[in-house]
């Protein structure tokens, strides 16, 4: 039995993403012109991706968070205060754009630190303390410009190829332009913030698994008394994971702010939500010590893909928060049902 377990724990994310992406393929409508489900095209895949990128890689690091039996709260905050830094150097400013890169993720890192000081040093529950800098960031984001959005123009290009695709980005380097009448072809749906976001699970996946300070991660939420009694760092990696987070959260700021060609105080509410989701989906135990970064993934693509074949599908943007909090209940629930069933059929014969 603890081998079913096991296997269902390892294999059930991938399961439902299947089974998501199955459901989607068979319910979107056929495309005019081919007749093929237009879900499943490529260009749609692409674009899902696209759309995925940011929440993609704030679940990353919540993640390594939860997985050392933390929380962060903040990171939707943050996204909005680093983006809203960013366009200020650059707008207000007049900074170029690696400085205003560099003050995005410096702005993440700033309140990662934040938090891991008020967990690690005044030993602060990471729930209140990052419902504290929640508040905080999303007060720095609306200080930065009296409350006022900043917009951006094609004159910061070299910042806004963060957000844009394969192609617009070579057209750039090459001060070359794209007509608008121009067919698209499939470098106009691949994109750098996808690329970005597939790039950093996978080395979150390698790191997690292959080095001392993933297992340390692993270590601390299993137990982080018996962690620091064997002689593991556990308060220097308990700070490094936060720093972490908070730095991929200004990350996926510079990403947002380039994409949107602008920046809101209020961008990146509710973006904390759906990220923890992501990792619930995912099936990593939010008592932390299980989990993993391919598992994340693939609850960020499961939740992608309900978004995608509901927006093709014309539902409602409120119909929708309905039906994506239904399968989250049901996602996490499902593999305890089916142990159980498993456990009484065992008994039964």
């Amino acid at each position: 039995m603890g081998s079913r377990a096991r296997n269902l724990e390892r294999f059930y994310p991938a399961l439902v993403l299947a089974l998501v992406f199955s459901i989607a393929w068979i319910a979107s409508p056929p495309d005019r012109k081919t007749g093929a489900s237009i879900f499943v095209t490529p260009e749609n895949l692409l674009k899902l991706l696209r759309q995925v990128s940011e929440i993609g890689i704030l679940a990353i690091g919540e993640t390594l968070v939860i997985l050392s039996a933390g929380i962060d709260l903040s990171i939707g905050s943050v996204l909005g205060a680093s983006s809203m830094v960013s366009a200020y150097l650059l707008v207000d400013g007049a900074y170029s754009a690696p400085v205003a890169v560099a003050g995005g993720l410096a702005t993440g890192l700033a309140f990662g630190m934040m938090n891991g000081m008020l967990v690690v040093w005044l030993r602060i529950q990471p729930f209140v303390a990052t419902l504290a800098t929640f508040g905080a960031a999303r007060g720095v984001a609306r200080l930065i410009k009296e409350n006022a959005s900043i917009g951006l123009d094609e004159s910061q290009g070299g910042f806004l190829i963060i957000g844009r695709s394969f192609r617009e980005t070579a057209a750039w380097i090459r001060s070359e332009e794209i007509p608008n009448s121009a067919a698209k072809a499939l470098s106009d749906f691949a994109t750098i913030p996808a690329a970005i976001f597939l790039s950093i699970g996978l080395i979150s996946a390698f790191v997690l698994a292959k080095t001392r300070f993933g297992r340390t991660v692993y270590a601390i939420g299993g137990n982080a008394e018996a962690s620091r009694l064997a002689g593991l760092p556990v308060r220097r990696n308990l700070l490094l994971i936060y720093a972490i987070c908070g730095i991929l959260a200004g990350l996926a700021g510079v990403i947002h702010c380039a994409q949107l060609e602008q920046a809101n105080p209020v961008d990146g509410e509710g973006y904390e939500l759906r990220a923890i989701a992501a990792v619930a989906i995912g099936g990593t135990l939010l008592t932390g010590g299980r989990g993993g970064v391919f598992s994340t993934m693939a609850g960020v693509l499961t939740l992608g893909c309900l978004s995608s074949i509901l927006g093709i599908r014309n539902v409602r943007a409120e119909t929708q928060l309905i039906l994506i909090a239904i399968i989250l209940i049901l996602a996490v629930k499902l593999p305890e049902w089916i142990l159980k069933l498993a456990q009484r059929t065992n008994r039964n014969t």
